[in-house]
């Protein structure tokens, strides 16, 4: 205890600020944002990144989001966004990214050759980015589009569910609460887990959560159905089995959620204030354009490597193979509906 006592003494005599620099994280580490270029690689963390840092940033410490009592669907609480931007010399306001390097990263393609392996996802610093939505009805092949922009970006994706079969294979904003400001879109659908609400403040409330912004995802309602219908059946990778088309359950089925898909859609697109919306279709058809469209409108710039990587791995972990002894034409489906 007196040997204890000494040596405070003697760092308190040498260092008369030390409570100071103590409480303003002087001693923590200190990574540097005043980087110039769009997108840096860090030579420690191959993969993570900062997007157009400017020179004035200065350090905050970051606000610690309450995470107890957590539910299936996640609580909902307010951020404040309003300084994620800096401007960029063509006019457009790139988000500024400021990585957080003391929490997990991942590597999607680790071991892989060509330059992809080392390529890591991250989490960015608490509120730090802006909240936006990336909303869809379920089986409209959102998981998917989660895993590419996590590529494409390396910044984890959100959610206001906890799927831990996902966080286990990498998507760790599962573990994440929706309002941390962390991850670079939040994973959202809305009231079509539960079905069409009867008054508009109560379908409108998913909208309100988000500002008014996101990503809307939309699949042809005929293979989105079967998708969601697989997905209840079998879960994230499995198929379900024939019976699960056939009959007045399906019929039920096919008739109370077709109606949910088109309220959800009409109410993101015509409700919302910002919003951009990306089909399934043109996503299989042209990945590279779409993740493109992706990135301006999220406001953050392109990195060739990244995206030359994602398409070299379109599939990714929860991409659902469909057997190939299985009825899978849509429309031959909706045929057994009375039988």
């Amino acid at each position: 205890m007196v040997v204890t006592g000494m040596m405070m003494v003697l760092v308190l005599v040498i260092t008369p600020d030390f409570h100071q620099r103590l409480s303003t994280g002087f001693y923590s580490r200190h990574y540097d944002p005043t980087y110039s270029q769009f997108v840096m690689q860090s030579l420690d963390n191959p993969g993570v990144f900062l997007a157009e840092v400017s020179e004035d940033v200065e350090e905050e410490e970051e606000e610690v989001v309450a995470e107890e009592g957590r539910s299936p669907v996640k609580r909902e609480a307010i951020g404040n966004y309003n300084n994620y931007s800096v401007p960029a010399p063509s006019n457009i306001e790139y988000v500024r990214v400021l990585l957080d390097y003391g929490r997990p990263q991942h590597q999607p393609w680790g071991g892989q050759g060509s330059g992809c392996g080392g390529l890591r996802v991250g989490f960015a610093r608490r509120l730090s980015l802006p909240r936006t939505a990336l909303a869809s009805f379920p089986g409209s092949g959102n998981t998917w589009l989660r895993y590419l922009l996590q590529g494409a970006t390396g910044l984890f994706t959100g959610s206001v569910y906890i799927d831990r079969e996902l966080a286990a294979k990498g998507f760790y904003g599962e573990n994440e609460v929706p309002e941390c400001g962390c991850t670079i879109v939040v994973k959202t659908n809305g009231y079509c887990l539960s079905g069409l609400p009867p008054d508009s403040g109560k379908r409108l409330r998913d909208v309100a959560k988000f500002q008014g912004r996101g990503v809307l995802l939309l699949r042809n309602p005929y293979d989105t159905l079967i998708a969601y219908r697989n997905y209840l059946s079998a879960g994230h990778l499995g198929v379900a089995p024939p019976a699960a088309f056939r009959g007045p359950d399906w019929a039920k089925f096919v008739r109370t959620q077709m109606e949910v898909w088109q309220g959800y859609a009409e109410d993101w697109i015509t409700k919302s204030k910002s919003v951009l919306v990306v089909h399934y279709e043109h996503l299989l058809q042209d990945p590279r354009r779409e993740l493109i469209r992706l990135l301006r409108f999220l406001r953050l710039k392109l990195e060739h490597r990244r995206l030359h990587c994602v398409l070299a791995n379109l599939n990714g972990v929860f991409r659902r193979a469909t057997p190939h002894n299985t009825v899978t034409d849509s429309r031959e489906l909706y045929f057994f509906m009375s039988q």
